[in-house]
């Protein structure tokens, strides 16, 4: 289960660049499929630079991680997958369903 903190520091900087990106796009005069095109591939570039930008400063300053929407950054602990004997068909009929 993903962690509040780092679901928040995820979609802050995705509803500024589409803000961002809303932003620009007003009196902006091209045809309708060029527009979509364009308002999509600014927006991740938007999105990116302003997640790298704001990224790179906090790592100078702490204070700088608000513009994320969390001062806290998330922490993650290492988990081990399940080992083959767990996750093998039991022995016996090697048919799916024993229909063999």
């Amino acid at each position: 289960m993903p962690q509040p903190q780092a679901l928040i520091r995820t979609y802050v900087p995705v509803a500024v660049g589409s803000a961002v990106t809303a932003l620009a796009d007003i009196g902006v005069n091209v045809d309708s499929t060029s527009k979509a095109a364009l308002i999509t591939g600014l927006t991740g570039v938007v999105i990116a630079a302003y997640y790298t930008l704001v990224h790179l400063l906090e790592s100078r300053w702490p204070a700088f991680s608000v513009l994320l929407g969390s001062t806290s950054q998330p922490t993650y602990t290492k988990t081990t997958p399940p080992s083959p004997s767990t996750t093998a068909e039991p022995s016996g009929d090697p048919t799916p369903g024993g229909l063999g």
